[in-house]
């Protein structure tokens, strides 16, 4: 019901999408599957872009490499998922995890009616992260993304360029 607030009301069903479905590896079918899951219930929806997981190195600290070795951080994937009107973050629960997490799943609705403002941020503890921060209204919302081409295409997917995007600390 919440959705149906904001979403306009269409009764022309447009032209289905091109699909291209992503790959994140074995250790992320769970979030495929859940992307397909989306895709069966909302054909609108269109991948804007995935990104997999990877290791993550700590930006900083006199014991970051032999912690780093010791315990290596792991940052998971993400899908994001769009039609115009919503952007839909299909990720685990935990961003970061030192072990990996493959059974958490988490599903982010923004609807881009309610994006107030939005700005990019390098992450603080983690090289080559950056926080991309929405301000929903008066609610802030703070998610990861690797820096690089899929920085790039999640800004797109918003509407911002990393020039048009406010630097400084994240929202909230």
């Amino acid at each position: 019901m919440l959705r149906e607030s904001y979403l306009p009301f269409s009764a022309v069903p447009g032209p289905d999408p091109e699909r291209r479905e992503p790959f994140l590896g074995p250790a992320d079918a769970a979030l495929v599957g859940m992307y397909r899951d989306v895709i069966k219930h909302e054909p609108g929806m269109v991948v804007a872009h995935a990104f997999a997981r990877r290791i993550v190195t700590p930006d900083s600290g006199p014991f970051s490499p032999i912690l780093h070795r010791l315990r290596p951080i792991t940052m998971h994937a993400g899908i994001v998922l769009t039609d115009g009107r919503e952007i839909q973050l299909l990720h685990r629960r935990d961003w970061f995890t030192p072990a990996g997490d493959n059974h958490s799943l988490a599903r982010t609705v923004v609807p881009r009616s309610r994006i107030t403002a939005g700005g990019v941020y390098r992450h603080p503890r983690y090289r080559d992260v950056c926080v991309v921060g929405l301000l929903l209204e008066a609610v802030p919302l703070n998610f990861f993304v690797p820096d690089g081409p899929e920085l790039d295409a999640c800004l797109h997917v918003l509407g911002l360029t990393r020039a048009e995007a406010r630097q400084g600390p994240p929202p909230g």
